[in-house]
């Protein structure tokens, strides 16, 4: 294992959710939220909002202490069920 792999690492995704459809992508963002929450090395997470339902672009900025923190969450059984 390199010494790169032991770095935090951030992972950030984007998702365009059609109007009709925001309070239930709202309710999963924090399902899935408290679900990753249960993983070591989880650091933590930010969601930015759209600031207008006209153009509902999330953001979400995913951090965890190093690669193999986020691999392990990538790979769960719990991480497969949300999406």
């Amino acid at each position: 294992m390199t010494e790169d792999s032991k770095q935090p690492i951030t992972v950030v995704s984007s998702e365009i959710v059609r109007p009709s459809r925001i309070d239930a992508y709202e309710e999963w963002v924090l399902e899935i939220n408290e679900g990753t929450a249960q993983f070591e090395g989880y650091l933590g997470v930010d969601i930015i909002r759209p600031s207008h339902r006209t153009h509902p672009e999330y953001v979400a900025i995913l951090r965890f202490t190093d690669y193999d923190a986020l691999r392990a969450w990538e790979q769960s059984s719990v991480r497969s069920q949300f999406l």
